[in-house]
């Protein structure tokens, strides 16, 4: 029963998400913003185009479900919180070994934003990350955080160690004047509460900084 079952979700799911056939490929980093939205919302070409002309920016694309049919609507959420769960369920299990592949994640995540994200991953002592979370959401050029609520979540996570990260909305990864005060500061309250800071990283559109690394 089990096995029919099994075979049943896998037909629906290949039916429901049939690859348009100019679309050959595994790596869908490669595809451009107009094919992931054919093959999200099974539209034809010209019709993918005159969504993305209708909308300023991915923000509004997702902001603008309300718009579509009401199946629809609820289909695109799902997938959307799907996908976001098994991105944090890979990320959980991941172990950190260096500020290269963690930056790389990261960026795919935040390349797209228009605000600063600050963004938390707290490790036990292996390195395997306890959990991820966005403790703040800044303005265009500022995300707003607070020694105190950073180790108050890691504390709570007890936590080992921790990452934090940020976003640079304009690509541009070079650090500020605040953003070395801030890595400063938390490295200095790290030492006194007993929990290692293992990087800061600051992630652009492609490329990132890193302070562990310099």
């Amino acid at each position: 029963m089990a096995v029919t079952t099994e075979k049943t979700l896998k037909k629906q799911v290949i039916t429901s998400n049939m690859l348009n056939d100019r679309i050959r490929t595994t790596n869908f980093n490669e595809l451009s913003t107009q094919e992931l939205v054919e093959l999200s919302f099974n539209l034809k070409p010209s019709q993918a185009v005159e969504l993305l002309e209708s909308i300023d920016t991915l923000t509004d694309l997702r902001n603008g479900f309300s718009e579509f049919p009401t199946n629809k609507e609820f289909q695109f959420k799902a997938s959307f919180e799907l996908s976001k769960r098994i991105l944090q369920f890979d990320t959980k299990k991941e172990k950190i070994t260096s500020s290269y592949g963690l930056a790389q994640h990261l960026i795919q995540e935040t390349r797209d934003l228009e605000q600063e994200h600050f963004i938390l991953l707290t490790l036990n002592t292996k390195n395997q990350i306890i959990r991820k979370r966005t403790l703040f959401v800044g303005t265009l050029n500022q995300s707003i955080a607070h020694p105190r609520d950073i180790f108050r979540e890691a504390i709570r996570d007890n936590a080992a160690q921790i990452i934090v990260a940020h976003n640079h909305p304009s690509g541009d990864p070079t650090p500020s004047e605040a953003d070395t005060i801030f890595t400063s500061r938390l490295t200095k309250v790290c030492e006194l509460v007993g929990i290692q800071m293992l990087d800061h990283l600051i992630l652009g559109e492609s490329t990132y900084y890193s302070y562990a690394e310099n």
